[in-house]
């Protein structure tokens, strides 16, 4: 890992304790969120979404990115950290993107429950701050093939200062559409499940915007493989950008 993630970890982090306490506390209260289902065809059902995204102290995934127009960069997300509140394991990720020109930080909060992989907030390197109320699922903990499942949950984000920039009420929607193995320039993976996932945010200003993409992920080993940008109306999952997995510790 390289040392700036490091030495730029607690120098962030500590001032912003407040923040995971906030979050951790909106989870325990139970401030609530919708969710809804429809019903299943016949893909795949049970799945433990746990186990397609392990995470723990000190893993490091590293993926490789592309757009559309040809740049390329270098992502990658590291566990730098793992703390108890309440019962509730809370992780601390960095993510670096790697250009180059410059190199960008930013750090979140993550917590696994019974319900699911959420994420509590997040600070960007600009200082600018995201917090979720509810915490956003980025992960329902057990899905069957085809089923929608959708969250709610309102989206604020700070500036360093503590000023209130814009808000947004957020629909999530997320559905697995795929089991399979999958084939890379970095690697071959039997046992991957494809997540395909619509976010829409309604914005505090009046503006409306909705963004899908898809992800894959291997069992044991985390995203292989992460399309953003998809068109909504697209039947092919191909997008703005795309990450493949390089290495993963």
């Amino acid at each position: 890992m390289p040392a700036y993630q490091k030495t730029s970890l607690k120098a962030v982090l500590l001032p912003n304790r407040a923040l995971l306490m906030l979050a951790v506390t909106l989870l325990i209260s139970g401030c609530g969120g919708s969710r809804t289902e429809t019903q299943p065809y016949k893909l795949a059902r049970d799945i433990s979404l746990g186990e397609y995204y392990p995470i723990r102290e000190n893993r490091v995934w590293s993926l490789e990115w592309k757009n559309l127009r040809g740049d390329v960069w270098r992502g990658v997300m590291t566990v730098t950290d793992m703390t108890e509140d309440d019962g509730l394991e809370v992780y601390l990720i960095v993510d670096t993107t790697i250009t180059d020109d410059k190199t960008v930080v930013s750090r979140s909060a993550y917590m696994w429950d019974v319900e699911g992989l959420k994420h509590l907030y997040r600070v960007g390197a600009n200082g600018d701050s995201t917090c979720f109320r509810p915490a956003r699922t980025v992960l329902p903990a057990r899905v069957d093939g085809g089923r929608e499942y959708t969250y709610d949950y309102h989206c604020e984000i700070y500036s360093g200062a503590g000023k209130k920039l814009f808000s947004s009420d957020v629909r999530q929607k997320y559905r697995l559409i795929d089991r399979c193995q999958l084939q890379t320039e970095f690697g071959r993976w039997k046992n991957v499940v494809v997540v395909e996932s619509q976010r829409t945010d309604d914005y505090s200003n009046g503006t409306t915007k909705t963004r899908r993409q898809a992800v894959w992920y291997a069992r044991g080993v985390g995203p292989v493989k992460i399309v953003t940008g998809i068109p909504l109306d697209a039947r092919d999952l191909e997008g703005e950008a795309t990450g493949l997995l390089v290495k993963v510790n």
